[in-house]
Parts: C-alpha cells; sequence; structure tokens
C-alpha cells in the first residue's frame, strides 16, 4: 500500500469491550520532517490500562501502518526534564523498550 492510497494522518484506538482505553496518531508525512519520516504521537492510555501492553501495541500498529505505507524512518517527541520521575520514565521506555533514539 503507498502513502498516495492513505490518509495522511489515522488516530489508532485500544478497545477494552466498547470503552476506549488508547490512541495513539499516525502520520506518513508531517510537514516538519523530511520525505520518508513519518511521525506517531498523541500516545495516551488509560490509568488503569496502563502497564499492560496497551501502549506497545499501539506503537506496534502506527509503526507497522507507516512501515507498510513507504515511511523508513520514525520521528517522536516528548518533553524530557532533567531529574524528573516521569520524564525518566518515559525516556527509558522510548529509547529502552522501544529502542528510539534521542536527537537535539
Amino acid at each position: 500500500r503507498s502513502s498516495t492510497d492513505s490518509p495522511n494522518r489515522v488516530l489508532h484506538l485500544a478497545l477494552e469491550g466498547e470503552a476506549v482505553v488508547g490512541c495513539i496518531s499516525s502520520t506518513l508525512q508531517p510537514p516538519w520532517t523530511s520525505t520518508g519520516c513519518g511521525h506517531w504521537g498523541l500516545l495516551v492510555v488509560a490509568r488503569s490500562s496502563q502497564g499492560t501492553g496497551v501502549a506497545t501495541a499501539l506503537v506496534r500498529a502506527a509503526e507497522e501502518r507507516l512501515q507498510a505505507c513507504g515511511c523508513r524512518e520514525v520521528q517522536i517527541e516528548y518533553q524530557y526534564v532533567d531529574g524528573d520521575a516521569f520524564s525518566q520514565r518515559l525516556c527509558d521506555w522510548y529509547e529502552g523498550k522501544l529502542g528510539f533514539q534521542r536527537s537535539e
């Protein structure tokens, strides 16, 4: 499937029964990335569903869509505050578990 056959941005939803417990967006060509570099963001998981694999499944779905549409790279953005426990938790997950590399 090519990027011309797909909408530029898609919102992926995670459902538990009929309840939405998470979401993530995937964008094929944001205006601030180079050609072939997709973006995912707006990752949110209900507190009660955190730690159950919902976020990992959402990221996988977003990245599979981007790859299937021809993206060779993926960009994410998040705010990191040195010494903040929540920031460190995100950093550990994005860079440790998911394998992203920080660029400044």
